[in-house]
């Protein structure tokens, strides 16, 4: 007997994307705090920082993650660190944590501020800066022993800062607050734009001269020389952005949204992918194109290995289909590759209102000529639509292989040949 489910209209989600495997998947974070920040060392190594003094590690690329001990419960809005044992977090009532050992301890530094620090950014052992509240600017030169005060022409919050090396920096904020530093800091220019009063989230340089930041209604600005000027990018999706991360000509984005925004192209076109939690993203990280993290409220972990592009299976069209109907391969013979394509129907029984999703799983299976189970390429609960998902025989020798449709008391069979 069928299980009948809400409907959940994802609003900002494109239907060509929203319910396609998202490539990201769920890590086991051990907390329900909401988690603001992440920082990415290396393939294995990330810090995390979030609410009531949360201070996550993982040493095995998120398997496992640990509960650093903080000696704070204020919540703690932004983590960086500059190798694996040397790292900073910042937060509420002016708190700046160090440590030298890799989160085993840490020290409290003097900031001499109450108000929330929402960003903090080291370039090395020494110098760093941090942002928060009213436009506050603080400085180090010493690794944190000591913190001057930076005047700044704005109340507005700030929610972000970058240094791209010791001399030049860049901070956004609300407001439309954009600022640019060409002495380390102990001076800013600010950038004014007309228009609309966004407010800014995240600043992010994948090069010393691109870089983005986003913020709210969507917005994202670019720039290719250092932050002097920035270009507002076309972008359909009105949704918060509040973290973006990039690297060279690939930038990803996150907020309150079931999914993210990537773009592989600096930007001429960004892609929405769905990520496959509602919950809000606060940050976001990646070690190289292909592996990143996302962390949000509600203890939320997220990891990618595809770059945050959906896998194995995709929606085509927007179509509802009114049965299940699987069609023949193509190409067909194939070497290596070849695609599949299967409809899923909007469900109805007995005068119930139709449901997006049925009680079981939609699952794709490869059989060799002798019966046995080569592998599943689709697995899962899929909304209505029709989709295409790709077998790829590289690692299996030619001959004759079959592939089966199974659902929902619906089951068929066709017959595919790969040819080396």
């Amino acid at each position: 007997m069928r299980k009948f489910f809400l409907i959940f209209i994802f609003i900002y989600c494109s239907l060509d994307f929203c319910f396609a495997q998202s490539g990201w998947f769920p890590q086991n974070s051990g907390t329900g705090y909401q988690l603001n920040s992440i920082c990415v060392i290396n393939t294995n190594e990330s810090y995390v920082a979030g609410s009531v003094g949360t201070v996550l590690k993982t040493t095995d690329g998120g398997n496992n993650w640990q509960t650093l001990q903080s000696t704070t419960q204020q919540a703690l809005c932004c983590v960086s660190f500059i190798n694996s044992q040397t790292g900073w977090v910042c937060g509420y009532n002016g708190i700046i944590l160090k440590t030298m050992n890799g989160g085993n301890n840490w020290i409290l530094q003097q900031s001499g501020l109450v108000t929330t620090l929402r960003s903090i950014y080291f370039t090395g052992s020494s110098c760093g800066w941090t942002v928060g509240v009213g436009g506050t600017i603080i400085r180090t030169t010493d690794g944190g022993n000591n913190w001057a005060q930076i005047p700044f022409s704005t109340i507005s919050t700030l929610t972000g800062i970058y240094f791209i090396n010791d001399t030049i920096g860049i901070t956004v904020g609300f407001d439309l607050t954009l600022a640019r530093s060409y002495n380390g800091g102990q001076n800013w220019n600010r950038i004014f734009f007309g228009g609309f009063n966004y407010n800014f989230y995240s600043i992010n340089m994948g090069s010393a001269d691109t870089g983005w930041i986003v913020g709210s209604f969507g917005i994202i600005k670019r720039t290719i020389n250092k932050g002097v000027s920035w270009v507002t990018q076309s972008n359909t999706h009105t949704f918060t952005l509040n973290s973006v991360y990039s690297k060279n000509n690939l930038a990803w984005a996150v907020g309150d949204s079931d999914c993210i925004l990537k773009t592989s192209n600096s930007g001429l076109n960004w892609s929405i992918y769905p990520t496959g939690r509602v919950e809000e993203k606060l940050g976001i990280s990646f070690v190289d194109a292909s592996t990143g993290w996302i962390v949000g409220i509600n203890g939320m972990i997220l990891k990618t290995t595809t770059g945050g592009e959906p896998i194995g299976i995709k929606p085509i069209s927007s179509e509802i289909p009114k049965s299940y109907f699987l069609s023949q391969n193509y190409p067909n013979p194939f070497n290596p590759s070849t695609k599949i394509k299967f409809s899923v129907p909007l469900l109805n029984q007995g005068g119930v209102a139709p449901t997006e999703v049925g009680d079981g799983v939609v699952s794709v299976i490869i059989f060799d000529i002798l019966g046995r189970e080569v592998t599943t390429i689709v697995n899962e609960q899929l909304h209505p639509g029709i989709y295409e998902a790709e077998f790829d025989g590289t690692n299996y020798p030619s001959g004759v292989y079959f592939y089966k449709l199974v659902t929902d008391g619906f089951t068929e069979t066709k017959r595919m040949v790969l040819l080396k």
